[in-house]
């Protein structure tokens, strides 16, 4: 049974997905008035639209670092309260550099606060000892949702998309604040003693050869079902190799010899 402190954690984290969901479905649904305030065509969104695709690489990429320096907490308390500020930007925006420029940084802290999550998510989960992943997911798409109703509405209202923003971004900034604080400290990230490769799964002589004959060996039965001239000639190929591979792992008899007997002084 997990403990307070992992419940309270498993509930901020589930929090930060729904923050981080509400956000960019606010977004999504208010893209056609976006794009008429701005006044771009389609190929000029489509532009637009791809600095936010290089924003989620490059916010991806450091996330890694950050995380793995940091830990994931800080990242998280960071990244959430940027996330609704630039919240605001696509809807300031008044030409399309301005736009490609604010979709850029609403990718990148978009994708660095997906990467920060979800490490801290398989942190809980570690602690919990077993899958939790899925339902928080599943209440990131709760607030997908709930962000594409409200754009809905707001777009069914009229309601000018700086105004929209705005409530939108002022209405998460108070979870933003409130739900980090409950996530479980940095030194949780750090990854466990069990967790590391042991000695006794490093590498061995003669393993590459014997994994490559297991290989051959379990794939080579498969071209019977097809018996073309062709590939009857294969066969004994095939079969050399297994025959190759079989001794290159087996040590030989001076070898062995030579590590048997005592080194002379």
């Amino acid at each position: 049974m997990p403990d307070t402190r992992l419940r309270r954690a498993r509930f901020s984290v589930c929090a930060v997905f729904m923050i981080h969901a509400a956000a960019f479905g606010t977004w999504g649904t208010r893209i056609p008035a976006i794009k008429h305030h701005v006044g771009i065509g389609n190929g000029q969104l489509g532009i637009a639209f791809s600095g936010l695709a290089i924003g989620l690489v490059v916010g991806t990429r450091i996330a890694g670092v950050v995380v793995d320096r940091f830990g994931s907490r800080p990242a998280i308390r960071v990244a959430t309260v940027l996330l609704c500020a630039v919240l605001l930007g696509p809807a300031l925006a008044d030409s399309l550099a301005v736009l490609t420029a604010v979709l850029f940084v609403l990718g990148g802290v978009g994708g660095f606060l997906d990467v920060a999550m979800n490490a801290h998510t398989v942190v809980v989960e570690r602690g919990y000892g077993r899958p939790i992943m899925s339902s928080v997911h599943a209440l990131w798409s709760v607030g997908l949702l709930i962000g594409a109703l409200s754009g809905a509405g707001a777009a069914a209202l009229g309601l000018d998309p700086r105004l929209h923003f705005g409530i939108v971004a002022a209405a998460l900034l108070v979870p933003s604040f409130l739900a980090p604080a409950r996530l479980l400290a940095a030194q949780a990230d750090a990854v466990p003693a069990e967790a590391k490769l042991e000695p006794s799964a490093k590498a061995r002589p003669g393993t590459g050869a014997r994994s490559t004959c297991a290989t051959v060996s379990t794939r080579a039965p498969a071209s019977r079902r097809r018996r073309s001239p062709r590939s009857r000639s294969r066969w004994p190929r095939a079969a050399s190799r297994v025959i190759r591979c079989r001794r290159a792992s087996v040590p030989s008899r001076s070898s062995v010899r030579e590590v048997s007997s005592p080194r002379s002084a």
